[in-house]
């Protein structure tokens, strides 16, 4: 539970990023990637790893 939370937290700040133009720093896609690449190796069920396969085709 406890890694969860910033897991979200780097996830919701990238999409903070995204929805509110002009925030300086790293692309807010690449945060929302690194997230996902932070959770899906912890997670053991395998739609972990199809949403991490997901956002790298978006990223």
């Amino acid at each position: 539970m406890w890694e969860l939370l910033p897991v979200g937290v780097v996830m919701a700040f990238g999409l903070c990023g995204v929805l509110v133009p002009g925030v300086p720093g790293v692309p807010e896609s690449l945060l929302v990637w690194a997230a996902v690449l932070w959770w899906a190796p912890k997670d053991p069920r395998p739609v972990a790893w199809a949403v991490l396969a997901g956002a790298t085709a978006v990223c």
